[in-house]
């Protein structure tokens, strides 16, 4: 049990990790059209 609450816990961070980097990557892009 203790072995899949870690489980969880990793793709949780795993999950927000991928969010903000999905975000940054969103204003990153709109940044750069900004600059053209």
């Amino acid at each position: 049990e203790k072995r899949v609450a870690h489980y969880s816990y990793q793709w949780k961070l795993m999950e927000r990790d991928r969010r903000i980097s999905g975000v940054n990557r969103y204003y990153v892009s709109k940044g750069l059209e900004n600059i053209d």
